[in-house]
C-alpha cells in the first residue's frame, strides 16, 4: 500500500480523530481510507447509472398505456414476490 501525507488544519485533525473513534476505526487514517473508498464506489455507481440512463434514452420508444404498466408490474412481482402487499 502506498503512503500519502496530507496537511490539515488542527480543527479538522481533531474532527477526524473524533469521527474515527465514534465510528470504530483504529485511526483517522483508516477512517479517511474508508471515506475515500466510499467516494470511489459512489463514483463508479454514478458512472454505471449514467450509462444505463443513456441506454434508456437511446432505446426505442414504447406506448406506456395501462397494459404496458400491468405487464411491468407482473414482471417485477414475478422477479421479487416479496413486494406483493
Amino acid at each position: 500500500m502506498e503512503t500519502m501525507q496530507i496537511t490539515v488544519p488542527e480543527a479538522l485533525k481533531g474532527f477526524l480523530e473524533v469521527q474515527a473513534t465514534k465510528r470504530g476505526f483504529t485511526s483517522p487514517s483508516d477512517y479517511v481510507q474508508s471515506l475515500l473508498a466510499d467516494l470511489q464506489q459512489r463514483a463508479a455507481e454514478k458512472k454505471e447509472l449514467e450509462a444505463l440512463l443513456l441506454e434508456g434514452v437511446r432505446s426505442p420508444t414504447v406506448v406506456a398505456d395501462a397494459a404496458f404498466w400491468e405487464e411491468r408490474r407482473r414482471k417485477v412481482l414475478e422477479r421479487d414476490p416479496e413486494l406483493k402487499s
